[in-house]
C-alpha cells in the first residue's frame, strides 16, 4: 500500500509539473542573469544538429536565441525599444556579455565546454 501511495504521489507530481526537472530548470533560467537588469532569463545552449539547437523565442519583448557552434557558445538578443544584453556562459564559469542600446543586436560568444553552456538575455 505504501508503494502504491508513493507511486501515485510521484505520478501526480510528474503530471502536474510537466515531467522530471531538466538541467535548465535546475539552473533557474527564468531570472535575470545580471542583477542590474529589470528582467531577463536564459536557456541551455545545445550543439547544432540536436532537436533543441538554435532555440529562438520572444523574450521580454525582444528576440533571443543561443546555441553551441563548434567550439563556441553564443547568445544573441535584439530589443527594438530598450537597452539590453546577451551573455554566453560556459560550464566552467567563463562568460562574455554584450550590452547594446535599443535597436542594436547584442551578440556574445565564448569558448564552449562539454556541458553547462547557457545563453542569457537581460533588459535594462
Amino acid at each position: 500500500m505504501k508503494k502504491f501511495l508513493c507511486l501515485s504521489a510521484l505520478m501526480g507530481v510528474l503530471l502536474t509539473s510537466g515531467g522530471i526537472a531538466s538541467a535548465t530548470e535546475a539552473l533557474n533560467l527564468d531570472v535575470p542573469e545580471d542583477h542590474t537588469a529589470i528582467y531577463g532569463g536564459g536557456m541551455e545552449a545545445t550543439e547544432e544538429g540536436f532537436s533543441s539547437s538554435k532555440l529562438r523565442y520572444a523574450a521580454g519583448g525582444g528576440d533571443f536565441n543561443c546555441g553551441v557552434n563548434g567550439f563556441k557558445v553564443y547568445a544573441n538578443y535584439y530589443h527594438a525599444r530598450a537597452k539590453h544584453s546577451a551573455t554566453a556562459k560556459n560550464g566552467r564559469g567563463g562568460q562574455v556579455r554584450s550590452v547594446q542600446k535599443a535597436g542594436v543586436r547584442a551578440y556574445a560568444t565564448c569558448n564552449a565546454t562539454l556541458t553547462g553552456n547557457t545563453g542569457w538575455w537581460n533588459v535594462y
